[in-house]
C-alpha cells in the first residue's frame, strides 16, 4: 500500500501537498492517532460586556463566559489592573459543563477616583494554559445626572409652537453645568433652550413649527451634556399637523352686557390689532374677523360712566370664540310678574326662595310678603318655590335645611299680573326628598354643599349648608314621584380655607348633575398649583393637574379714587391643547395697539387683589350643560381658586 503512494510522490512532487493531509484523515476515521498522543486540554474565555463604568460606591457586572476542550475541571477567573479603588473577588467554575457562564462583580469604593484603566481577566485551571481577556472599566466622577420630560410627546399644528419643560435630576455631589441639545427633529421643526446650558435643574425647550413644516411623527432626541459625566439622552415624540383653514369667528355684545369702547385680536401667537365692529349701533356691536391659526386672543375694554372699568382678554380656539361670552340681543321682551307667599315663619328662622323661569325673585331675606321676579322670559314657565329653616346665623357655624317644596309647571302670566299666591301649608306644597352626600378630599376643611333645581323650564337654587368640617352632609330635593322627564338636581360643594381678614386663601368646588334624589358621593379636587408674578403687566404660571384642564383664569383688580379697575384673563383648553407640562397666563402689552389708553391697564402703587383659577370643563362643556341643563345628568366639574395681593 506504501509503493503506489511512492510512485505518486515521484512522479509529481505537488501531490504530497493533499495526499498527506487526505491519509491522516483516513487513519482517523480508522480510529488510529498517528501521533501516538491525546489532544491538550484547553480553556476558551470571553467577557461582556467589553467596557463597563461604575460610580463610586456602586457595582457593575460583567458576564464571564468559559468553554472547556477536553477536561471538566474547576476553573479559576480573577481580574488585575483594575482602576484604583476597585476590587472584584475571583470566580470558580467547579466544573462539568462544557460552556459555563458566570457574573463578575465589580465594586468601586466610596473615595474610587475618577479615571479608566486596562484590566485583564485570566481563566487558570490545574494543568491547563491559563488565558486571558481586556476589559476596560471606568470609574465615573462621583455624582450623576439624568434627564426627564414633561410632556415625553408634543403635538404642534404648522405654524405653532410648543414647550417642554426638561428636568435634570442630579445625584452625588454633581453640580456642574449641563449643556443641552435636541436633534431628529421633523424637516422645518425648530428647538431651543432656555437656558441652553445650566447648572439648576430645569430648562424650558421651545418647538416652533414652520408654515410648510414635514406633516407626520417622529422621535427627536434631547441630550445633555456634562464634562467628565458625558451625555444623557431622552427621546422626545412629536407629531406635526396640518395648520387649519382660516376661520372666521363673529362675537358679539349687546347693550345689557355693556358694549366695549375698544376690541382687538391677536391670530395664534401673532401681534394684536384692533379691529372695529362690523355692525355698531347703540344696542348691539358685533365684530367679525379671522384667526389662520384656528386659535387666538381678543381683548376688549369697556366702562360706564362713575361705573367700575374693565379689560376682558379670551384666548381660546376659533370654536370657542364663536361661541363667546357677551349676551345674545334679546328675541323678545321680558315681563316683570309679582306674587306673595305665607306659611313662612320668620321668628322660627324660616325663609322662603322663589323663582320663575330661572329668575329669582326680588323679596325679603326671611319672613312671609310679597315678591316681584323681574325678566322672566316669555312663554310657559315653571315656578319653583322652597321654605328654608335656618339655624346658627350669627353663631360662625351656619346651617339651613329644606323643610317644604312647591313646583307649578307652565306657568304664563301676562307682564304685571299678579300670581296664585304661595303657600307652604297647602296641599300644593310637599315635603322634600332628602338623602346624604359624602365628600371625598374635604381633608377638614370648612364646607358646605348647595343644590339647584332644574326642570325644563325652571330652576331653583336651594342652599343646603351646615359650614362644619364633615364630610357627610345632607340635602334635599324633588321627590321621585313629583319629577317629570327631564328633570335633574346639580350637586355641588365647595371647600373653603380663607383668611377674611386679608383675603387671602382657596377655594375647591365640585359639582355633578343626578336625576334622582339619594345618598352619592362628590369629589373635590387638589388645591391649586400656580404662583403668581407681581407687575402692571401681571401674570401666572400653572401647573400641570389632571382635574383641571378644561380652561384657566387670572383677574387682577386694583382700586383707584374714582372706580376700580379689573383685568380679567381666560384661556380656553383648546388654546392650549399642543401644550404641557404648564400655562402660562399673562396680561399683554397693549400699548402699542390702536387706540389703546394706558389707563385702562393696571398703575403702579396701588394695591392689586388677584384670583386664580382652573376648571375641568371646558367653554364648550359649559355652553352644552347650561343651555341644556337636564339633559346633562351624570356631567361632573372640578374647580379650584387661590386669592392673594401684592402692590406693583
Amino acid at each position: 500500500m506504501l509503493t503506489p503512494t511512492r510512485t505518486l510522490v515521484e512522479r509529481s512532487p505537488f501531490t504530497v501537498a493533499w495526499v498527506v493531509p487526505v491519509a491522516f484523515l483516513l487513519l482517523v476515521a480508522c480510529g488510529d492517532d498517528p501521533t501516538g498522543t491525546e489532544p491538550d486540554p484547553a480553556i476558551g474565555l470571553s467577557v461582556s460586556p467589553e467596557q463597563v463604568e461604575v460610580e463610586p460606591g456602586g457595582t457593575a457586572s460583567v458576564t464571564v463566559e468559559v468553554a472547556r476542550t477536553d477536561f471538566e475541571g474547576a476553573v479559576t477567573v480573577g481580574v488585575s489592573g483594575l482602576p484604583s479603588g476597585v476590587t472584584a473577588s475571583s470566580l470558580t467554575l467547579d466544573g462539568g459543563l462544557a460552556v459555563e457562564t458566570a457574573t463578575l462583580e465589580l465594586d468601586a469604593s466610596a473615595d474610587a477616583p475618577a479615571g479608566t484603566a486596562s484590566a485583564t481577566v485570566e481563566a487558570s485551571a490545574s494543568g491547563v494554559s491559563a488565558v486571558t481577556a481586556s476589559l476596560e472599566v471606568s470609574v465615573l466622577p462621583s455624582g450623576n445626572f439624568s434627564l426627564s420630560l414633561e410632556p415625553e410627546s408634543l403635538e404642534l399644528q404648522q405654524g405653532g409652537s410648543g414647550e417642554v419643560s426638561v428636568s435634570i435630576s442630579r445625584s452625588g455631589d454633581f453640580e456642574g453645568e449641563v449643556a443641552l441639545s435636541v436633534e431628529d427633529l421633523p424637516f422645518g421643526v425648530a428647538g431651543a433652550f432656555e437656558p441652553e446650558a445650566t447648572d439648576g435643574e430645569s430648562s424650558t425647550l421651545t418647538l416652533q413649527a414652520a408654515d410648510g413644516a414635514e406633516v407626520g411623527s417622529a422621535n427627536a432626541t434631547v441630550t445633555g451634556e456634562a464634562t467628565e459625566l458625558g451625555t444623557r439622552e431622552v427621546s422626545l415624540g412629536i407629531e406635526v399637523t396640518e395648520a387649519p383653514d382660516a376661520q372666521t369667528v363673529s362675537f358679539g355684545f349687546c347693550e345689557s352686557s355693556g358694549l366695549p369702547q375698544w376690541f382687538a385680536v391677536q391670530d395664534g401667537d401673532g401681534d394684536w390689532q384692533r379691529v372695529e365692529p362690523e355692525v355698531a349701533t347703540q344696542t348691539e356691536h358685533e365684530y367679525v374677523f379671522e384667526l389662520e391659526s384656528g386659535r387666538g386672543g381678543i381683548a376688549w375694554f369697556g366702562a360706564e360712566p362713575g361705573a367700575d372699568a374693565e379689560l376682558h382678554l379670551f384666548y381660546g380656539s376659533a370654536e370657542e370664540l364663536g361661541h363667546g361670552m357677551a349676551c345674545e340681543p334679546e328675541e323678545s321682551p321680558l315681563r316683570t310678574v309679582s306674587g306673595a307667599v305665607v306659611g313662612v315663619d320668620a321668628q322660627a328662622g324660616e325663609m322662603a326662595q322663589v323663582s320663575l323661569g330661572g329668575q329669582h325673585a326680588d323679596m325679603p331675606s326671611a319672613g312671609s310678603g310679597g315678591f316681584t321676579i323681574e325678566h322672566v322670559p316669555q312663554g310657559p314657565q315653571d315656578l319653583l318655590a322652597a321654605r328654608v329653616r335656618m339655624e346658627g346665623m350669627g353663631t360662625g357655624e351656619p346651617s339651613s335645611r329644606v323643610d317644604r317644596l312647591l313646583v307649578r309647571r307652565g306657568v304664563d302670566p301676562p307682564e304685571g299680573e299678579q300670581l296664585d299666591r304661595v303657600d307652604f301649608d297647602s296641599e300644593e306644597a310637599f315635603d322634600p326628598a332628602e338623602a346624604e352626600v359624602a365628600l371625598e378630599n374635604l381633608n377638614g376643611e370648612t364646607g358646605f354643599v348647595n343644590v339647584q333645581i332644574v326642570t325644563a323650564a325652571g330652576q331653583l337654587a336651594v342652599p343646603s349648608f351646615d359650614f362644619s368640617t364633615d364630610a357627610v352632609r345632607s340635602y334635599q330635593g324633588l321627590p321621585t314621584e313629583r319629577q317629570t322627564s327631564g328633570d335633574a338636581h346639580v350637586l355641588g360643594a365647595m371647600a373653603i380655607e380663607m383668611d377674611e381678614a386679608s383675603g387671602e386663601g382657596t377655594v375647591r368646588f365640585s359639582s355633578r348633575s343626578v336625576a334622582a334624589v339619594e345618598n352619592t358621593s362628590l369629589a373635590l379636587g387638589p388645591h391649586l398649583t400656580a404662583q403668581v408674578s407681581a407687575g402692571t403687566l401681571p401674570s401666572a404660571s400653572f401647573s400641570a393637574q389632571p382635574e383641571y384642564e378644561g380652561m384657566w383664569i387670572g383677574t387682577f383688580a386694583q382700586e383707584r379714587p374714582d372706580r376700580e379697575h379689573m383685568v380679567g384673563v381666560v384661556i380656553l383648553s383648546g388654546y392650549v391643547e399642543a401644550t404641557a407640562g404648564t400655562v402660562e397666563l399673562s396680561v399683554p402689552d397693549l400699548s402699542d395697539v390702536e387706540g389703546w389708553d394706558p389707563d385702562w391697564g393696571l398703575e403702579t402703587g396701588s394695591e392689586v387683589t388677584w384670583v386664580l383659577g382652573a376648571a375641568s370643563a371646558s367653554l364648550l362643556e359649559l355652553v352644552g350643560n347650561l343651555s341644556d341643563p337636564t339633559g346633562a345628568v351624570g356631567i361632573s366639574m372640578q374647580m379650584a381658586t387661590e386669592a392673594g395681593s401684592f402692590t406693583p
